[in-house]
Parts: structure tokens; sequence; C-alpha cells
């Protein structure tokens, strides 16, 4: 019985380790009113260059110092999070982003990165 068990938990455990399934990821960028469309065209274009689908897009309205942010939820296959990584710190040396937040659907914030 105990060997049964421990074969169950070996499978599981590499089952787990094997999962390829893409994870959903929110990346919310707050920059700029003036600048949002920019951003948002450029992260739309490396997004698309690394094949990652887009879900769904909500964009805010600038707030009273001229703020505003586009929140895109993406579904993103493990072998890709390094270059999802790339991406956010790379837009985040922009001067016309105030933050980057990356969080998981599970709501773990991933990456906070204040420009």
């Amino acid at each position: 019985m105990r060997i049964i068990k421990l074969l169950q938990w070996l499978h599981r455990s590499s089952a787990a380790q094997n999962d390829t399934r893409p994870t959903t990821y929110r990346l919310t960028i707050i920059s700029l009113s003036t600048m949002l469309n920019t951003i948002r065209k450029q992260l739309y274009h490396e997004l698309q260059a690394l094949d990652v689908p887009i879900s769904r897009v909500y964009v805010s309205r600038a707030d009273t110092e001229h703020l505003a942010s586009t929140s895109v939820m993406l579904e993103c296959p493990p072998h890709l999070r390094p270059r999802l990584n790339a991406l956010a710190l790379r837009l985040g040396q922009s001067p016309d982003i105030r933050r980057i937040h990356v969080e998981s659907a599970a709501r773990s914030t991933v990456a906070a990165l204040p420009a």
C-alpha cells in the first residue's frame, strides 16, 4: 500500500514539473495619458513577436496627475516567462512609464517595477 502511494506521489510530482500549460498573467502599465497609446502599441507588437496571446485589455482614464493605465491579460507558457520578464524590465526603463506591475492569475505579484 505504501509503495502504491509513493508511486502516485511521484507521478503527480513529475507531472507538475513537466506542466507546460500557459499561465494567465496580468501586466499593468501606468504612464502619462498622452503616451499610453504609443506604449500600448509597442507592448502589443512585442507580445505578438513573443507569440504570447492577449485575452483581455483594460484601459483606465487619466486621473488628476494625468496618469492612465492599461492592463493586459495574457497566456504565457512557462518557457517564455523569462522573455516576459525581460520585456517588463525593458519597458520599465522608459521615462514615460511610471510603474509596471505583473501578477499571475492567482493574484501573487511576480514583479512590481517603479519607473
